[in-house]
C-alpha cells in the first residue's frame, strides 16, 4: 500500500519545525519521549485531520458531513513514532492557525493503524490519502484511507463499542455499527423531579 498525504498548509511544517525543541521539553517534563531533545527529532509531512459529528452518523453523512480542522504531523526519532503536534484553525478564522502541544498517545494510535492496514490484501494495489476522522461526541479516532470511491476507516483502540480497533470498515459498516450509540447520545436526558 502506498500512502499518500496531501499538502499541508504552506507555512506549517516550517511552524511545527520551529516550535518542537520548546514542545518536546514541555511535554518531555510529563512524557517518557522528553530525551529525543538533545538526540534530535525530525517531523514528518502533515496529516490532515477531520472532525465529524454525531449529527452526521445520524443523517448517514459520517464522511460527507466531516470538516478538516487541522493539521497532524508525526515526531519521529529515527522510524520510532514518539509524538504528534496539531496545527488546527483558530476558532473563528480559517486564515489563522494554532499549534498545540504534543501528543504521545496518537501517535502511537496512528501508526498501528497503518501498520494493520499495510498487511491487508484490500490494500496492497492502490494508493490511498491518509487522512485522520475524529468524532469527538463518539469517541471515535480513525485512520481514512481514501481514494475516489474506496474509502476505508480503521478505528484506533480504545474505541466505542461494537467497533473493532485496527479494523478496516467502509463508511457503510461504521455508520451502522455508530448508529445505535449516536442515536443513544442524541436523546437528551430527562431530569426527574425533586
Amino acid at each position: 500500500m502506498a500512502i499518500v498525504l496531501e499538502p499541508g498548509p504552506a507555512l506549517g511544517l516550517n511552524i511545527i519545525q520551529s516550535r518542537v525543541p520548546s514542545l518536546l521539553e514541555e511535554a518531555g517534563k510529563d512524557l517518557a519521549f522528553g530525551k529525543m531533545v538533545s538526540a534530535g527529532a525530525d517531523v514528518s509531512k502533515p496529516q490532515p485531520i477531520y472532525n465529524a459529528s454525531l449529527q452526521d452518523v445520524l443523517d448517514n453523512k459520517l464522511l460527507a458531513g466531516a470538516r478538516l480542522t487541522g493539521w497532524q504531523y508525526l515526531i519521529l526519532n529515527g522510524d520510532t513514532v514518539r509524538a504528534t503536534a496539531e496545527l488546527v484553525f483558530a476558532p473563528g478564522d480559517l486564515a489563522e492557525w494554532q499549534y498545540s502541544v504534543l501528543h504521545q498517545p496518537p501517535a502511537m494510535l496512528v501508526e498501528g493503524a497503518i501498520q494493520a492496514a499495510e498487511g491487508l490484501p484490500q490494500f496492497q494495489q492502490h494508493e490511498y490519502q491518509l487522512r485522520i476522522l475524529r468524532a469527538p461526541e463518539l469517541h471515535l479516532y480513525a485512520v481514512w484511507l481514501h481514494r475516489p470511491d474506496d474509502e476505508w476507516l480503521i478505528p484506533a483502540a480504545p474505541t466505542t463499542s461494537p467497533l473493532e480497533p485496527k479494523r478496516p470498515y467502509t463508511e457503510t459498516q461504521l455508520t451502522e455499527a455508530l448508529r445505535p450509540f449516536a442515536v443513544s447520545r442524541s436523546v437528551p436526558e430527562v431530569k426527574e423531579e425533586q
